[in-house]
């Protein structure tokens, strides 16, 4: 976003920014960034208790796929005015 505003860009009437993992800065910078949610810490609990689990069972673990949605949190940042 910086880029774009030091080349007379304007964010977001000129070009729409979406950033990616929702870190708690992108709620505060100017134009507020949209961005995607990809579940950070509901992966950080599901990667531990796999791990446990795979401690705990050893030979009889059986592997499984979890799929966790991202969302998209919007901001300023990609609405255009």
């Amino acid at each position: 976003m910086q880029v774009c505003m030091e080349q007379n860009n304007s964010v977001p009437s000129d070009l729409a920014v979406v950033g990616f993992m929702n870190e708690p800065f992108t709620e505060f910078v100017e134009p507020g960034l949209s961005t995607i949610d990809q579940c950070s810490e509901e992966m950080g609990r599901l990667a531990a208790e796999t791990f446990l689990e795979q401690i705990e069972k050893g030979k009889d673990y059986t592997l499984r796929q979890s799929v966790l949605m991202p969302k998209l949190i919007q901001r300023t940042s990609s609405l255009k005015k």
